[in-house]
């Protein structure tokens, strides 16, 4: 959830952005009662994850009506479905051919399947018109929604480099004299770690966010880590069996031995910040993106400080973070329209971020899907840029083979991360479920497709 002070100076930024562009904020829709109104088009339908009633959905569906109704003629009715959800409840919804007129597509769910499905609309033809959309990201950004040339979706973040880091209780830090700047590695902070159980016994260091603990490192998982890219080469290879990570699982079992993870954090499906009030938790792993603050406050009031670890990076796991349109038949233009007030207009973004105009939160209204903090910039300073960003991987040939190596994944990795599995008893079983599974045969078929993008890139 973002923080008051993030949203405020999200809003800020979208502000000093019309300021550059020479957008002006929409007319007060109380004040222009005399103005001339377009004839009103069906409600555009807006599909998205969050945690927001469906009063607080049509409250604010009806405050962002007012300034669309005035300038397209169109109504927007939103609905939020709970993350845990959303992405089953998308799926079968862009398969029945039912989805929303703008649907979100979250980071854990690839481009590729549903371009490959037939679920995604192009867009590279709708989107010639729309010079304010297309100047909001990156070229890097909009080649990371394309596939064999054509964009099919709109990127939903400002900003897709990411670090990994650790968000930690501020005042911890203070109290124990420790420098989050000075933390640069996983081997320092398990240092910090260890100081804070032993000034702090009943603490847990490490709570878990939605099962997961480690969200990641810096590796371009070409879009479900079934082979992957490390360290700027262009070989696919499987991370799973690399010495990276048995030390990654090596160092969170000996941290879960020494009580600095939580025992049953494999099994909490809550958010992070819920049980850091459960557990006293002091903090948990995160991706932190270059757009974001680096500092936020929990509902509680508690303090948090990031604490960021490796290098800032651009890679594939972004790419799925996105806006699309439907296949069917649908109001693509009005959509589109949408979109583009959003990420151009300061009181469309505060609604949409917000709930309000005047960027003060709608009390019960979340959004926790999108962020218009850092419009145009598209990017971390020094961010090591996969050579494979934009790559989408076709999995029409490997399906069955995916499925099964999932359900490897599954039993195995995340508990790995947890530290509730000892690696030199359950990694070599890991490795070889991925074998029977065929993890060899899809890294091969990725290492085609990919050889063939790269080469069509230097053809030009």
């Amino acid at each position: 959830m973002m923080t008051a002070g993030k949203k405020k100076w999200a809003l800020g930024l979208a502000l000093a952005l019309a300021l550059l562009t020479g957008c002006v904020p929409a007319a007060d829709p109380d004040a222009g009662a005399q103005a001339p109104q377009p004839a009103k088009q069906q409600a555009v339908t807006v599909l998205m994850p969050g945690a927001s009633g469906a009063d607080a959905c049509a409250r604010v569906s009806a405050r962002l009506s007012r300034l669309t109704r005035a300038r397209f003629g169109f109504d927007v009715e939103i609905e939020q479905v709970p993350a845990a959800e959303y992405e089953s409840t998308l799926w079968v919804r862009m398969m029945s051919r039912q989805t929303a007129d703008l649907f979100y597509l979250p980071a854990g769910q690839s481009i590729g399947s549903p371009i490959y499905e037939d679920c995604l609309a192009p867009l590279s033809a709708l989107l010639a018109g729309r010079p304010a959309l297309q100047a909001a990201f990156t070229d890097k950004q909009w080649d990371s929604r394309r596939y064999y040339r054509v964009v099919y979706a709109v990127p939903a973040r400002a900003s897709d480099c990411y670090q990994l880091g650790f968000w930690a209780r501020a005042d911890i830090l203070e109290e124990l004299g420790a420098d989050p700047a000075g933390i640069t590695t996983l081997s320092q902070l398990g240092g910090l770690l260890a100081d804070v159980k032993q000034a702090h016994p009943e603490m847990t260091p490490v709570v878990a966010d939605r099962g997961c603990v480690m969200p990641g490192l810096w590796q371009d998982p070409l879009n479900n880590d079934l082979g992957v890219l490390a360290g700027g080469s262009t070989t696919v290879v499987n991370w799973y069996a690399g010495d990276e990570y048995a030390a990654l699982c090596r160092t969170m079992y000996r941290w879960a031995r020494d009580g600095l993870v939580l025992r049953e954090a494999c099994l909490r499906t809550e958010p992070a910040a819920d049980l850091m009030g459960v557990y006293d938790g002091f903090g948990w792993f995160a991706r932190v993106g270059a757009d974001s603050p680096r500092s936020r406050t929990l509902p509680d009031g508690t303090a948090l400080t990031a604490i960021l670890l490796g290098p800032m990076v651009q890679n594939s796991s972004g790419a799925a973070d996105s806006w699309a349109l439907p296949v069917h038949e649908s109001k693509k233009e009005q959509a589109l329209d949408l979109l583009e007030l959003l990420y151009t207009d300061p009181e469309a973004a505060a609604l949409f971020l917000y709930g309000q105009p005047d960027g003060q939160p709608d009390a019960g209204w979340s959004n926790d899907a999108v962020s218009f903090g850092c419009l145009g910039q598209g990017g971390g300073e020094g961010a090591q840029v996969s050579p494979a960003y934009g790559f989408v991987f076709n999995e029409t040939d490997h399906l069955t083979r995916i499925s099964a190596c999932s359900a490897v994944v599954d039993q195995y990795h995340n508990a790995l991360m947890c530290g509730y599995l000892d690696p030199e008893e359950a990694l070599p079983l890991f490795l070889e479920g991925l074998r029977q599974a065929g993890i060899d045969q899809i890294i091969a078929g990725k290492q085609r497709q990919l050889d063939n993008w790269l080469y069509a890139r230097r053809a030009g």
